[in-house]
């Protein structure tokens, strides 16, 4: 086309390729993503089981189903022990997974309860432990400790005659 004049073309400016950009844009969506997962953690999921503030307030040896505390038993009635175990600071609506340990005079371990509370409904919360005492206990003192992933909550001393 006669008599028309182009406009000269100017280059067109883009970002480098480098890898600055895009880099920085990555590190910022990935801490945005650490972030918002480390909000979600520690709003919604559970306390820790070791909650330090868990603790046990009572604990006492039953023969049976008897209510009342006893100290000692004697071997050859083949006593069933039930150790009644109340906690304090108990996290509520979370299930809590517990070893007991039946040690003997020569500390050994004679018999281990593992087992899962049901869910907690209250801080103060109770459970229990049961074990059947056998013919040939070795007799003394004898210990029983609760343990909470592997770290002691308490423990009592029995004797066995």
């Amino acid at each position: 086309m006669p008599g028309r004049t182009l406009a000269p073309r100017l280059p067109v400016t883009r970002p480098s390729s480098g890898t600055g950009g895009r880099l920085a844009r990555w590190l910022m969506i990935g801490l945005g993503v650490c972030g918002l997962a480390g909000f979600l953690l520690s709003t919604w999921w559970p306390t820790n089981l070791s909650d330090d503030r868990l603790s046990v307030s009572e604990s006492w040896l039953t023969l049976g189903d008897r209510p009342q505390s006893v100290g000692e038993f004697k071997r050859k009635s083949l006593p069933e022990l039930v150790w009644h175990i109340r906690f304090e600071h108990a996290p509520v609506r979370r299930r809590l997974w517990l070893a007991c340990d039946w040690i003997d005079p020569q500390g050994r371990i004679a018999y281990q309860n593992h087992y899962q509370t049901q869910p907690i409904e209250t801080p103060q919360a109770s459970t229990q432990a049961v074990f059947r005492l056998p013919a040939d206990a070795p007799l003394g003192t004898w210990k029983v400790r609760l343990s909470l992933a592997g770290l002691p909550l308490t423990e009592q001393s029995f004797e066995v005659q």
